[in-house]
């Protein structure tokens, strides 16, 4: 609950910052994208939030920090179906395959 991670915050000298949506879309997509691990947006917020600390120097690109991602993308498939490019839908023909690939490069 809220009052015990206020509680811990102080305790352990923490920090708590508020995200924009769009980092943590950003964040979302790149998470898929680079290390193809597929989470749902309140998963990554912590992620987007260490970009933010990263941006006003807060923590260092240079220290080690272990963010744990929460919540699988297939609680909200909503989100990355909107973020992320439509895939093509093909029959298994050769030509359409080439057709295809020509259309997306």
């Amino acid at each position: 609950d809220g009052e015990a991670a206020l509680k811990y915050l102080k305790i352990a000298n923490g920090r708590a910052i508020a995200v924009p949506d769009e980092a943590i879309e950003r964040q979302l997509v790149a998470l898929g994208k680079l290390e193809g691990v597929f989470a749902e947006p309140s998963g990554v917020a912590a992620l987007a939030g260490l970009e933010t600390l990263i941006d006003q120097g807060v923590i260092d690109k240079s220290d080690r920090v272990v963010v744990p991602i929460t919540g699988s993308g297939f609680k909200d498939l909503a989100t990355p179906d909107r973020l992320t490019p439509q895939v093509i839908l093909i029959a298994p023909d050769l030509n359409q395959l080439k057709a295809a690939l020509e259309s997306s490069a």
